[in-house]
């Protein structure tokens, strides 16, 4: 049993924003476990305080101002255009609760590159570094600041996916863990109730699929129209407000239906009329490196995943589907329905936020 311990998580994402990413369910789960455990945000500047979308500013006022555990961080102006024009005096961060910064920790996990630079505010014994994504597809620049951080503070890697672990130890950086994105206790609550669900969405006669995620970049647009007028089947999706709506040809095509965020507390009650999860990320760099967040956690909702890569089929009960398969929904859905239904919800148990948190803990303990 781990005693408990002081942890500081430093996200990219704040904790209220609408996206629940991995260093949330982490923070959640060190919680639950009783440790003593605080949430930073990545510096934002008051130019972009209020910029983006509703949603988005609402999640930064209350970064701001819930105070403890939960810490905004602002720059005088933003961080990377500081950098660019050697101000780096004007990107030091202001942290809104300076008690954040003067506690010693026993553990910082980071999952962005941004905080790296200012790890010398900062006083622990062991740090993680957990980078979502290969940030350096985007920004080459990058790279340099991970190297000369991550060396320099003799800093673990974790990893969410294999071409990010190949990655990194291309560059020899130490690797210790490579960890899927997980699922949840909010979804995934007893294995007796992910067996029902499976067996009821088994019996459903029509199809119906739901996509649940962001409409940025990384989406394959082109695919999401495709599967849904091709197999002529209703796809309702859940996200937050985006100008990418309109290469979902809402006007035109009539399978797709935009449903507006929903929240991770709202997901299961949702998820009842649908049979099938997508995953419909396209050929882009930043997916090569990517663990889907909604992967278990469709499955924990007793749903047959079909994704527009084969990069994601690794996992249990995911089919790949694109234009040139002809292969017809009906056979994806009924190799579906061979699939032990244990064997998926074993499959889940192993990928909990919980497991994941309690792996990371041994492995950094005992590395």
């Amino acid at each position: 049993m781990v005693e408990n311990m002081r942890i500081l998580i430093i996200s990219t994402t704040n904790y209220f924003s609408p996206f629940k990413v991995g260093s949330y369910h982490i923070y959640n789960e060190l919680k639950e476990l009783g440790h003593d455990t605080y949430f930073l945000n990545c510096p934002i500047s008051p130019l972009l305080l209020f910029s983006g979308s509703y949603n988005r500013i609402i999640a930064r006022l209350k970064g701001i101002t819930y105070g403890l555990p939960f810490v905004y961080s602002i720059n005088l102006i933003p961080l990377r255009f500081a950098q660019k024009i050697g101000l780096k005096f004007l990107a030091k961060p202001f942290i809104v609760n300076k008690k954040i910064a003067k506690k010693t920790y026993d553990l910082i996990v980071i999952d962005s590159y941004e905080w790296l630079p200012w790890l010398r505010y900062f006083k622990s014994k062991k740090y993680i570094y957990r980078p979502t994504d290969i940030y350096s597809n985007a920004v080459p620049d990058i790279l340099d600041i991970e190297k000369t951080y991550v060396r320099a503070y003799n800093i673990p890697v974790i990893v969410c996916s294999e071409n990010s672990e190949i990655f990194y130890k291309k560059y020899n950086f130490s690797v210790i863990l490579r960890i899927a994105n997980g699922v949840s206790s909010t979804i995934f609550r007893s294995k007796e109730e992910v067996l029902y669900l499976i067996e009821e969405k088994r019996r459903f006669k029509r199809y119906k699929a739901v996509y649940i995620g962001s409409l940025d970049d990384r989406v394959d647009y082109k695919w999401l129209n495709w599967f849904s007028s091709y197999y002529k089947i209703e796809v309702d999706i859940y996200s937050p407000p985006s100008q990418n709506l309109s290469y979902l040809n809402l006007g035109k095509n009539k399978f797709i239906n935009y449903k507006g965020l929903v929240k991770l507390s709202e997901i299961l009650k949702v998820s009842g009329k649908y049979s099938i999860g997508l995953l419909p990320f396209n050929g882009s760099p930043k997916n090569q490196s990517r663990s889907p967040m909604k992967q278990y956690e469709y499955l924990a909702l007793g749903l047959t995943v079909i994704s527009s890569s084969q990069n994601f089929c690794k996992c249990i009960n995911t089919y790949y589907l694109n234009p040139h398969s002809k292969q017809s929904l009906s056979s994806v859905i009924s190799l579906s329905h061979t699939i032990c239904s244990k064997a998926i919800v074993k499959d889940i148990e192993r990928n909990t936020w919980s497991k994941i948190v309690q792996k990371i803990l041994n492995t950094v303990l005992n590395g």
